[in-house]
């Protein structure tokens, strides 16, 4: 069976475009559901060390969206100034 892509899917690669969408979709379909989310924009240290605390289960939410490049791909290497 065919499926449309979610029109939010638009947005994954801004800043915060993948929390967006799992938002959307989950609130949709799964009644209560509540998403705890933290953003992490451009790599660094400190970046790392909340990387490495969400995967040791020390960091309190339950999604973390990763953006290698600072506001998001849409910023990235190739974008036009």
């Amino acid at each position: 069976m065919e499926r449309p892509a979610n029109p939010t899917a638009r947005n994954y690669a801004k800043s915060c475009g993948v929390t967006d969408a799992v938002l959307t979709e989950a609130t949709s379909k799964i009644p209560g559901f509540k998403l705890d989310a933290k953003q992490i924009n451009g790599i660094d240290r400190k970046t790392c060390a909340m990387v490495k605390l969400y995967a040791a289960g020390k960091m309190p939410v339950n999604f973390l969206e990763v953006m290698a490049c600072p506001g998001g791909c849409q910023n990235g290497p190739c974008s036009l100034a």
